[in-house]
C-alpha cells in the first residue's frame, strides 16, 4: 500500500488487510527502535528491560505492595517475585513487611538509578514523538488505548 493512500480508497479486502498490516508493521518498527535505543541505556547500568521496568514503578509509588505490582505490569506474581529478587540483591530495591505482604521501597542506589535513567529514556522518548503536536499525541495515545482494549 502507497503510505500516501486513504485508507478511504482501498476498496478491497486485500488491500484493507494489506494497510492494516502496514500499520502494525511500523508500530512494531517504532516500538523496536525505541526498545533497542534504552536497552543500550539499561545495560550500562546492569539492568534489563523487565527490571527497569519494576524499578520505574516502584520509584513512581514507594510503599506500594508487591503483590499489586504484578497486576500493574502485566507480569505473572511469579515472573514479579524473581524479579524483585534480582532487584532486592543488586542493591536497588528494599521490601518491607506490612502485615502479611511486603511493601517496595527504592534504596538510594535505586533512587539515583531512577533518577539517572528515566530523565534519559523520557528525553529519549519526547524526540521520536517531537514530530507530533500535542493534539497529535493526545489522539495517538487514545487510539492506542482503543486499540489496547479492543
Amino acid at each position: 500500500m502507497d503510505d500516501d493512500a486513504s485508507f478511504a480508497t482501498l476498496r478491497t479486502p486485500s488491500e484493507r488487510r494489506a494497510a492494516d498490516f502496514a500499520i502494525f508493521f511500523r508500530m512494531g518498527r517504532i516500538s523496536k527502535a525505541v526498545e533497542h535505543r534504552l536497552t543500550d541505556d539499561l545495560v550500562r547500568f546492569g539492568l534489563t528491560p523487565g527490571l527497569f521496568h519494576l524499578l520505574v514503578h516502584i520509584g513512581r509509588k514507594e510503599g506500594q505492595l508487591q503483590r499489586d505490582l504484578a497486576e500493574l505490569t502485566g507480569n505473572t506474581p511469579a515472573n514479579v517475585s524473581i524479579l524483585l529478587e534480582k532487584l532486592v540483591e543488586a542493591g536497588l530495591v528494599i521490601r518491607t513487611p506490612a502485615g502479611r505482604a511486603n511493601q517496595l521501597f527504592l534504596t538510594p542506589l535505586g533512587r539515583s538509578r531512577y533518577n539517572e535513567i528515566v530523565p534519559m529514556h523520557e528525553r529519549i522518548m519526547a524526540d521520536r514523538l517531537s514530530g507530533l503536536s500535542p493534539e497529535e499525541r493526545q489522539q495517538l495515545r487514545n487510539l492506542l488505548r482503543k486499540l489496547e482494549r479492543s
